[in-house]
C-alpha cells in the first residue's frame, strides 16, 4: 500500500512539474502543416524558456502570420516598463521577422519591430518599452515576407503592423511566389522578459507656487523626467539657481518680487512660480 501511495505521489509530482515548465514554452503555428497552401511549412525543433528553433522547409507567400512562434499567459500590466531581450538568426537567407507584443488583431499593440535577419549573421535585440495596455502574448510572424498587402484594406492587423515597416520593401524581397519554397533555419537563443519594475509617471513640478523669504533655500523638482532638463528662471535678478542633479535644482530668494521657474524637458515646460517677500 505504500508502495502504490508513493507512486501516486511521484506521478503527482512530476505531472506538476511538467505544468510548470510546458507554461514557459513557446507555442507555433505553421499554416501550410495544417492545410493552408500559402502559409509555411515548419517544425519546432527546441523548445525552451530561454529560445526556440524552427526548421522551416518552405517559407510561404501568405505573408508573416503563415508561420508563428508565439507564447500566451505573459503577464504585461498597464503602466509598467519591461525589458526584452534575445538574439535571432536566419541560417539560409535574408528574413524579416515581425515581433509584436499585443493582441492577435493588432488593436493594442505594446511593442512591435520588423527585424532584418541577414542570412548567417545573428541579429541581437534588448530593449524597453512602456506597456500602454494589460496583456499577455508575444508572437514572432516568421512566415513568407510578401503577401500581406493586398490585405491592409481589409485585414486590421496587416494596416498596424505595416506602421513600424522600416522601409516599404517587406514584400518580395526575395523575388515573388518562387522564394516561398526557400527553407531557412530560424533560432531564437538568449530570450527573456520581465518587468524592470519601475512604474512610469508624467513628468511634474514638486511645487506649483512657493512663497519665500529673501535669503530662504528650497529645492524644486521636475519628478518623472529621466533625461536631460533645462531650468531657467523668468527673472533672473530675484534667485540664484545651483543644479543638484538632471531633474533637480536649489533655489536662494535673492530680492523681494514674483518669479517663475521654467523647467524645459522634451520640448515641453513646467512651470513653478515663487513670490519672495
Amino acid at each position: 500500500m505504500k508502495k502504490i501511495i508513493c507512486l501516486v505521489c511521484t506521478i503527482s509530482l512530476i505531472i506538476g512539474s511538467t505544468s510548470v515548465v510546458s507554461a514557459d514554452l513557446w507555442n507555433s503555428y505553421f499554416g501550410l502543416n495544417k492545410g493552408w497552401y500559402e502559409g509555411t511549412k515548419a517544425a519546432l525543433t527546441s523548445n525552451s524558456d530561454t529560445g526556440w528553433t524552427a526548421n522551416v522547409s518552405d517559407i510561404g507567400w501568405g505573408g508573416c502570420w503563415g508561420g508563428q512562434v508565439y507564447k500566451k499567459g505573459v503577464s504585461i500590466k498597464k503602466g509598467k516598463k519591461y525589458r526584452i531581450k534575445f538574439t535571432i538568426k536566419s541560417s539560409k537567407l535574408d528574413k524579416w521577422v515581425y515581433l509584436k507584443i499585443g493582441n492577435e488583431d493588432g488593436s493594442k499593440i505594446n511593442f512591435a519591430k520588423w527585424i532584418d535577419c541577414k542570412k548567417g549573421k545573428k541579429v541581437k535585440i534588448d530593449t524597453t518599452f512602456k506597456a500602454k495596455y494589460n496583456g499577455n502574448d508575444i508572437f514572432f510572424g516568421i512566415g513568407g515576407d510578401f503577401g500581406d498587402r493586398a490585405k491592409v484594406k481589409t485585414d486590421k492587423d496587416a494596416k498596424v503592423r505595416y506602421q513600424y515597416a522600416p522601409n516599404k520593401k517587406l514584400d518580395g524581397r526575395l523575388g515573388g511566389d518562387a522564394a516561398a519554397k526557400h527553407p531557412t533555419v530560424i533560432t531564437v537563443s538568449g530570450y527573456s522578459f520581465k518587468s524592470t519594475g519601475v512604474k512610469f509617471e508624467s513628468p511634474k513640478m514638486n511645487q506649483g507656487f512657493l512663497v519665500m523669504d529673501k535669503g530662504e533655500k528650497t529645492v524644486v523638482k521636475l519628478s518623472g523626467a529621466k533625461g536631460k532638463v533645462k531650468w531657467t528662471a523668468s527673472n533672473k535678478k530675484l534667485v540664484k539657481i545651483r543644479k543638484l542633479s538632471k531633474n533637480k535644482i536649489a533655489v536662494k530668494a535673492k530680492k523681494t518680487g514674483n518669479t517663475t521657474i521654467i523647467a524645459k524637458y522634451k520640448k515641453k515646460k513646467y512651470k513653478c512660480r515663487i513670490a519672495i517677500f
